[in-house]
């Protein structure tokens, strides 16, 4: 079992296009890769409000780090993409 298995398909088809493109339209994962874990647990459905510290784990694991951990990092990667 892959430990990012409890992430719905969608999402983690949603965070690799988002590496690989820069495009993200949800505004819960805009949070997390924006590292604003208020606005991710506002935004969370109840699946993934249980599970957000799998997404910041992805994301620091798997992820490039030059595209997470602020607004402005993201907006870079977005602009860079």
């Amino acid at each position: 079992m892959n430990q990012y298995s409890p992430i719905p398909s969608q999402m983690m088809a949603a965070m690799q296009f988002y590496v690989e493109t820069g495009s993200v339209s949800s505004d819960f994962l805009i949070a997390v890769i924006e590292n604003n874990l208020k606005e991710a647990v506002y935004y969370a459905d109840d699946q993934n409000r249980q599970i957000i510290y799998l997404y910041v784990m992805w994301f620091y694991n798997r992820a490039p780090m030059a595209c997470w951990g602020s607004p402005e990092i993201r907006k870079n990667w977005v602009g860079t993409s």
